[in-house]
């Protein structure tokens, strides 16, 4: 995966950062590998090589020196080998905090 990307800080307690990943694979007889190299199931009997393209944001806010709160959007749009294999787009988004003492 290449993924060029861009992080800015607007104000000195906020940070943003946004890039895309272009996913593929090296051979068709191998399957697609999704994170934690877990196989999409069906993906090494397809033709092709573009696995997908992945937009990723991921915002953070410094509340004070003891809390932060973070943002993460991810959406995977699938190539010509997922789609081969009938497997759809996806996305996946969360909030959390960090608290330090």
């Amino acid at each position: 995966m290449i993924a060029p990307g861009i992080s800015v800080s607007p104000t000195p307690t906020t940070n943003l950062s946004i890039e895309y990943g272009f996913a593929r694979r090296l051979t068709d007889d191998d399957a697609a590998y999704a994170g934690g190299m877990r196989a999409y199931a069906g993906t090494q009997n397809v033709p092709g090589h573009e696995i997908g393209g992945l937009l990723r944001v991921v915002g953070s806010w410094s509340v004070t020196e003891h809390v932060t709160l973070f943002l993460n959007y991810e959406h995977l749009a699938v190539g010509d080998v997922l789609e081969h294999a009938r497997l759809p787009s996806g996305s996946y988004g969360y909030v959390g905090a960090t608290f330090r003492y």
